[in-house]
């Protein structure tokens, strides 16, 4: 938001909106990405449904233990995730329940 100021009449730009603007951007690209929510759709092929996006295996990284676990990742499963910097990668950290 750009805030307008008025020197002696003339009514200029603040300044310090676009240095402030800049840094809001700059610090952004280094947040750390946040865990998200998703179902898995289908366990084979691995498919799971993240909002209206649904992520194919080729996109997935599966934590080991899931992947050893004697019943796997079912239909309906709600799991966290976590995207990879360049958000192109989904990592699965666990199968999640509500108590």
């Amino acid at each position: 938001m750009e805030t307008l100021w008025t020197v002696r009449g003339d009514v200029i730009k603040n300044p310090y909106s676009a240095i402030i603007n800049h840094m809001r951007t700059q610090g952004a690209k280094f947040n750390t990405p946040y865990v998200q929510v998703g179902v898995v759709v289908s366990p084979d092929p691995l498919t799971i449904k993240l909002g209206d996006l649904q992520i194919g295996k080729e996109n997935l990284l599966v934590a080991d233990y899931l992947l050893l676990d004697t019943e796997g990742l079912k239909a309906e499963d709600i799991v966290a995730l976590i995207p990879t910097l360049d958000e192109q990668t989904y990592i699965v950290l666990a199968r999640i329940v509500s108590p």
